[in-house]
């Protein structure tokens, strides 16, 4: 049996001293208190992460399409889907579903998930999207203004993706609670911190593309000055463009390159 998402994170490990990219903006806050350090006492080990897939792969019997519910148990009673935040539909039956969800390894703290599911019969395409997308987003998950990708693993014959939870507002969470549009110099703020992680994704090889850039994806932390760009999208980090190509532009958000 192919690979999965978890026989793939235990390969990058998260460097102390991390590259990044140059900066743009005249110090700003690097590491906000928002950002939670992961517990890498609890990062399970390839072999575990190989179990893990294999037994969840077993007990659903291929990929099931039916939608996941709020309360559903993943990863052996480890996370518990809480809330679904939003769900972005590609090619071929392909989706991703971003949920709210909680962690008892971490004393039920909230972490965002990724669930990816794929066509069952894609197997040599979904490890080869699965292993980019690990490591590229392990890799500018280093970026104080990119959330860290703390988990891979399979269940339930889908894939999901574990984020560090971001304790913030987004854009445009902001401008419905307030009423009004943003400041002009926090527009420019906002942007210049979203070119520099532009130019990081650009930095890649291959260069990662975060495609669903809009207000609802870029979240404010409670410092108020530092801008974090959330919600990249599986499928277009793994490089599987073919079920993006074509797609009809009402799928897509408003704010997408023509």
């Amino acid at each position: 049996m192919g690979r999965t998402a978890d026989s793939y994170l235990p390969d990058m490990q998260r460097s102390q001293n991390a590259p990044r990219a140059s900066r743009l903006v005249t110090d700003p806050l690097i590491h906000d208190n928002q950002r939670v350090q992961p517990d890498q006492s609890s990062a399970p080990s390839r072999q575990n992460y190989a179990a893990s897939a294999q037994s969840g792969n077993r007990a659903s019997g291929g990929t099931d399409t039916r939608s996941l519910q709020p309360g559903t148990i993943l990863r052996g009673g480890r996370y518990r889907l809480h809330e679904l935040q939003e769900r972005q539909e590609w090619l071929s039956g392909v989706y991703e579903t971003m949920w709210i969800a909680q962690d008892a390894q971490r004393g039920a703290s909230q972490v965002m998930i990724c669930e990816l599911v794929l066509p069952e019969n894609s197997s040599l395409v979904m490890q080869s999207t699965l292993r980019t997308a690990t490591m590229a987003l392990t890799s500018v998950g280093r970026h104080p203004h990119i959330p860290t990708l703390w988990d891979a693993f399979s269940d339930r014959g889908r894939n999901f993706f574990v984020f560090e939870p971001i304790q913030g507002e987004s854009l445009l969470n902001r401008m419905r609670r307030t009423g009004r549009a943003i400041a002009e110099q926090d527009v420019i703020e906002c942007c210049l911190q979203m070119t520099e992680v532009l130019e990081l994704l650009a930095q890649q090889s291959p260069p990662l593309v975060h495609g669903l850039i809009r207000p609802e994806h870029i979240l404010v932390g409670r410092s108020g000055s530092q801008y974090i760009l959330t919600n990249f999208s599986i499928i277009l980090a793994g490089g599987a463009t073919q079920f993006v190509s074509g797609i009809d532009r009402s799928r897509l958000s408003p704010y997408a390159a023509p």
